[in-house]
């Protein structure tokens, strides 16, 4: 792990402590084993420091679930993998949710967590158009309506997240991602 990584952990880890209002470049540096100078080198500030760690935080899950659906050969496989992976990346995302759910957490901050989700949310369900249009023209999947599917999977992804951070939970992954698939796939019209 390079100086970089080990700042960007230690403030991930003082963030969550203390809050995104209450920590100081002070904290993160005592954290990290270092002078709060150095941190100049890296970071001009508390605001450029969580920016870059939520980016790169958002990216490294994004990689693991792209890596993981690559993997798979067939699109139904790809989906549900897109599925049980993005939600088994939680865990390194928990931070966020408990940084947000704390009082103290600027709006700035909120903001830009915000606008990187909304980019992170259209670039799922690219990723999902693709998948499925790769599904439409093997001839596994018949579906006109390619966008509203793609929400539709990322929906429910989201949703089984609410279900393990708002609510805690725990949920048998591959049990419930199968079941949705069978209703996706089999639809429920009788």
């Amino acid at each position: 792990m390079d100086r970089k990584d080990e700042i960007l952990q230690a403030a991930s880890n003082v963030f969550e402590r203390y809050g995104l209002a209450k920590s100081t470049l002070d904290d993160i540096a005592k954290e990290c084993g270092i002078k709060k100078t150095a941190l100049y080198y890296y970071f001009k500030n508390k605001e450029e420091l969580f920016k870059e760690m939520f980016v790169h935080d958002i990216e490294n899950v994004k990689n693991l679930v792209v890596e993981a659906v690559e993997k798979k050969a067939n699109p139904i496989d790809k989906i549900k993998t897109y599925m049980i992976s993005r939600l088994n990346s939680l865990d390194k995302m928990q931070k966020y949710f408990n940084i947000f759910q704390k009082d103290d957490a600027p709006v700035t901050y909120r903001n830009f967590a915000y606008k990187v989700k909304e980019k992170v949310i259209h670039q799922e369900i690219e990723f999902l158009k693709n998948v499925i249009s790769d599904g439409v023209q093997k001839g596994i999947f018949q579906v006109e309506y390619v966008n509203s599917l793609a929400i539709m999977l990322m929906g429910a992804t989201y949703g089984l997240t609410h279900e393990i951070f708002c609510f805690g939970n725990k949920i048998n992954l591959e049990k419930e991602v199968d079941k949705m698939m069978e209703i996706i796939l089999k639809g429920i019209e009788k």
